[in-house]
């Protein structure tokens, strides 16, 4: 049988497992599953699986990218402007426009297609969510992701 003392301090480390597991759950809903502070109040909306492509020569390709809204959801819809690198400067591509809702916690998938003639070029694409700044959000520092488009001669492709 446990001495007074005994209970006096399993209490109290049940009394600091109870605080522990309250402040991680606290933490957890601030941070949410990514490690960012959320704030629920303002969408946020960022790139996720990102990946460079590879693409046949002479054949046009589809570069995807997936958006994630880490905030609160709103109904108004944006543009994803898509860009290729000439040289230090970008040269547009496409805007694909997203339509709502866009709920917390919601992916999306936007898309352009590319074309490249020159064997062995590899080429960036820059995709920017909201370039006009038409939606108020918490962060605005995660809003273009950069892909490479590697061209090639596939045996049986086109081009040759």
């Amino acid at each position: 049988m446990a001495t007074k003392s005994q209970q006096k301090q399993r209490t109290w480390i049940l009394l600091a497992a109870v605080l522990l597991i309250s402040f991680l759950v606290a933490l957890s809903q601030h941070y949410g599953l990514t490690g960012r502070a959320i704030q629920i109040d303002k969408p946020d909306l960022r790139f996720i699986n990102t990946h460079d492509f590879e693409v046949d020569i002479d054949r046009a390709a589809r570069v995807s990218v997936q958006i994630y809204n880490d905030g609160a959801g709103f109904d108004a819809p944006y543009i994803v402007r898509f860009e290729k690198q000439t040289g230090q400067n970008f040269t547009w591509l496409s805007d694909y426009t997203v339509l709502p809702p866009h709920e917390h916690g919601t992916a999306v998938t936007a898309n352009t297609f590319f074309w490249g003639s020159e064997n062995g070029t590899v080429y960036t694409i820059r995709a920017t969510i909201d370039p006009d700044n038409n939606i108020t959000e918490s962060d605005k520092t995660n809003n273009q992701a950069f892909v490479k488009v590697y061209i090639q001669k596939f045996r049986g492709g086109a081009g040759g």
